[in-house]
């Protein structure tokens, strides 16, 4: 589990890196709020996956336990949980899923305290 404060792209790269396996990110599934749709200088969807200071959990689960999960999160909490992707055996590799089934590598990073400048997408 880790906390999305740098920016969804950003974090689940480190996910993937310390857990020693991959990920593809369904982008449809992202989350995306209102006022993601109201900034400029990027789509809503590239505010979702770069934006820092998100302040939401990010953590996998066994697809073999997918269900269990979900009915015990619902019971718990009044939060919404969504499924974004899946975890792969493509050690390091990030990659984005679009409607269609076509996947790439996901280049977006996010939010990166050192960089020396305020462009969040380095």
């Amino acid at each position: 589990m880790i906390d999305v404060s740098d920016g969804l792209a950003s974090d689940l790269r480190r996910l993937i890196e310390m857990s020693e396996v991959g990920a593809f990110v369904e982008l449809d599934k992202i989350p995306v709020s209102n006022a993601a749709t109201l900034m400029q200088n990027l789509t809503p969807l590239q505010h979702a996956l770069c934006d820092g200071e998100d302040f939401e959990l990010l953590f996998t689960v066994k697809k073999d336990n997918e269900s269990e999960f979900v009915a015990a999160w619902n019971k718990k909490f009044k939060l919404n949980l969504s499924r974004i992707g899946e975890i792969t055996s493509n050690v390091g590799q990030l990659e984005q899923k679009d409607r269609s089934g076509i996947t790439k590598p996901l280049e977006l990073v996010g939010f990166d305290h050192f960089a020396g400048g305020d462009d969040e997408t380095n």
